[in-house]
């Protein structure tokens, strides 16, 4: 996986999401999330401004929520956990985590759920 596609920065945030535990379940209110300037942290400067259109594409196949932080107004993201959609989640996170030579989480991550 090439560094700066969209399928490798879309691993990049998933795996992201689901490391630090950002993620909610539907109709409940999100455990933990990140702000949209904070997601890129990590990632090459020279990529960061398809974030937005890759972060867009993640919530419309519903991986993803963003809404707007109730502090500061800043739009924020969180994985969906829910077991229809965490598989599709964790093939996405998994396959940027091979190509950066890091070990694959189960596809079923039951310790999430």
């Amino acid at each position: 996986m090439k560094l700066g596609t969209s399928e490798h920065i879309a691993g990049f945030i998933m795996s992201k999401l689901y490391h630090h535990g950002c993620w909610q379940k539907r109709g409940k209110p999100p455990r933990k999330h990140h702000s949209i300037t904070n997601i890129k942290k990590g990632y090459p400067k020279s990529h960061r401004g398809k974030f937005t259109k890759i972060l867009k594409q993640l919530q419309r196949k519903g991986l993803i929520n963003m809404f707007p932080h109730t502090g500061n107004g800043e739009h924020h993201v969180c994985a969906i956990l829910e077991r229809d959609i965490l598989p599709r989640g964790i093939e996405i996170a998994n396959k940027w985590r091979v190509s950066e030579g890091l070990p694959p989480w189960s596809n079923e991550f039951d310790e999430l759920l």
